[in-house]
């Protein structure tokens, strides 16, 4: 869906860029969306997740930016 968003942005549909957009944040895709952000952030990348994916997700970065934050840290509490 990623590329799909790429596609869309580059060729200025901006609307349907946009309900894609909204897609990736949302479950199930935005645990998927996390990931692709922290990894498109590393030198290896491109290897990692092909030109296409990496080149879309840079553009993403660039112009979204990373927009689902990282889940909370979860306190444990033990039932006695």
């Amino acid at each position: 869906m990623l590329v799909a968003w790429h596609q869309k942005f580059r060729a200025g549909d901006h609307h349907r860029a946009e309900e894609i957009a909204l897609a990736l944040c949302h479950d199930p895709f935005a645990d998927v969306l996390r990931f692709l952000e922290t990894t498109g952030s590393l030198p290896y990348a491109a290897a990692a997740l092909g030109d296409d994916l990496a080149e879309a997700l840079a553009e993403w970065l660039n112009s979204v930016g990373p927009v689902v934050p990282a889940p909370s840290p979860r306190t444990c509490a033990v039932s006695q």
